[in-house]
C-alpha cells in the first residue's frame, strides 16, 4: 500500500500546510529575536545623545531603533496570527482529504480484517466453553462433598465484554453472521 504522502491530492494540501508551519516557526524565531534586542536596548546604558552628537552620528538613537523593533514585531505579531489561522484551517482540509483518501484502503482491507474477527470470536468461543467446564470440574468436585477451594479460579471473566464484543462486531461488521 502507497502511503498517502504520495498522493497528489494530499500532496497539494499538505505541502503548503507544511510551508505555512515552516513560517510560523520562522516568525516565533524572529519575534523572539526582537524581543530579546529590545530587552538589550532597555537595559543597556544608553545616554541621551546631544543633538550635536546626533547630527554628527548618522546612526538612529536607541529610542528610533527600539521603536523600529516594535513597528516589526507589531507586523511579525499579525502575521502570525494570520497564519496560526490558516494552519487551522488547513489541518482541516487535511484531514478533510485523508478521510476521504482513507475510505479506499479501509475496503480493501476489510475481509482481511474480517478473517481475524473470525478468529477472535472463535477464540471467544472455546474461552466461553472452557469456562464452562471449569465450571463443571468444580461441581463435580462439589458434588463428591469436597471444597473446590484448593483448585485456584481459573475462569477467564470478561465481565460482558464479549456480549458488548460481539454486539459492536454485528453492528459494524454485518458480514459476519454470528
Amino acid at each position: 500500500m502507497e502511503h498517502i504522502n504520495t498522493n497528489p491530492e494530499f500532496k497539494k494540501i499538505n505541502e503548503p500546510l507544511r510551508n505555512v508551519g515552516r513560517e510560523i516557526a520562522e516568525n516565533q524565531q524572529r519575534l523572539a529575536e526582537i524581543h530579546n534586542e529590545l530587552l538589550r536596548l532597555s537595559t543597556s546604558s544608553i545616554n541621551a545623545q546631544s543633538a550635536w552628537s546626533s547630527y554628527l552620528n548618522p546612526l538612529p538613537d536607541a529610542g528610533t531603533k527600539r521603536s523600529d523593533l516594535r513597528g516589526e514585531a507589531e507586523r511579525v505579531e499579525a502575521r502570525l496570527e494570520m497564519l496560526k489561522g490558516a494552519q487551522v484551517e488547513g489541518n482541516q482540509q487535511v484531514d478533510i482529504v485523508r478521510n476521504k483518501l482513507s475510505r479506499s484502503p479501509c475496503e480493501q482491507s476489510r475481509p482481511s480484517v474480517i478473517v481475524q474477527i473470525r478468529k477472535i470470536l472463535a477464540a471467544l468461543d472455546q474461552i466461553t466453553a472452557a469456562n464452562a467446564a471449569l465450571r463443571s470440574i468444580r461441581a463435580a468436585i462439589e458434588d463428591g462433598g469436597f471444597k473446590s477451594s484448593a483448585l485456584p479460579p481459573a475462569e477467564l471473566n470478561l465481565q460482558g465484554h464479549d456480549d458488548s464484543y460481539r454486539s459492536y462486531i454485528k453492528h459494524h461488521f454485518p458480514e459476519i453472521a454470528k
